[in-house]
């Protein structure tokens, strides 16, 4: 072999060498690149998984906080008069405080079997709140049984507001889905915002004293009463 056949060989077989360098090192630089990825990934799901937990140990540890706190009230809610009144409004806003914040029924399904579904603030605490609601006013709610009632008790309603110049949210009566009663609203469907604001503006004014605001659970609109000439 010449001395040129040589050199030709040498440089072929050197390019060859840093060929298959190359190639080897893309292939360890793309291997440890998927590895990396995959570390990352199993370490964000292991983070996720940890805040779930967090957050369901949170959850939990609040919910029994909050029934031992209110647990003495359980047993008073069936007394006369003003014990069994107050009783029943700490427990209403424990068990809205529960299942709206940390999606937690047990206690509203408790107080509920107590009171025999009579209440419906209670009763619509049973089940979980949807992801985006809307929110009521309400000023009166009335069983199944007295559709009148609600209607009745709506066109009052109007007419106090009519009286005092305040037409500026309608009373609409709604059929709850979960408790299945008529609720009589001011302004219908509301930001929660709105809803704790005209509630409170409802106490003050004495268009209702209980008033409050409740979360939408799929009620259905009944009727919206027309303001009176």
């Amino acid at each position: 072999m010449s001395s040129n056949e040589s050199d030709r060989s040498a440089r072929r077989l050197d390019l060859y060498s840093r060929l298959l360098l190359g190639i080897v090192g893309a292939a360890i630089t793309a291997i440890l690149g998927i590895g990396q990825l995959r570390l990352a990934n199993t370490q964000q799901k292991l983070a996720e998984r940890q805040l779930s937990l967090e957050k369901e140990l949170s959850a939990q540890q609040a919910e029994l906080q909050t029934i031992a706190m209110v647990s003495e009230y359980l047993g008073l809610m069936g007394e006369p008069g003003e014990t069994g009144q107050r009783a029943k409004k700490v427990i209403r806003a424990a068990a809205k405080h529960l299942s709206e914040k940390y999606d937690s029924q047990f206690l509203a399904k408790l107080a509920d079997e107590i009171l025999g579904g009579e209440d419906l603030q209670i009763r619509e605490a049973t089940e979980p709140a949807p992801a985006k609601p809307a929110w009521f006013a309400v000023l009166a709610s009335f069983p199944e049984n007295q559709r009148d009632s609600a209607i009745n008790r709506a066109r009052e309603l109007a007419a106090t507001l009519a009286s005092q110049g305040a037409t500026e949210h309608p009373i609409v009566v709604y059929k709850t889905q979960i408790s299945r009663d008529y609720a009589v609203t001011v302004g219908g469907k509301l930001a929660k915002s709105e809803a704790i604001r005209l509630a409170a503006r409802a106490r003050e004014k004495g268009w209702a004293f209980d008033a409050f605001a409740q979360i939408d659970r799929n009620w259905s609109e009944e009727e919206k009463i027309a303001w009176p000439n």
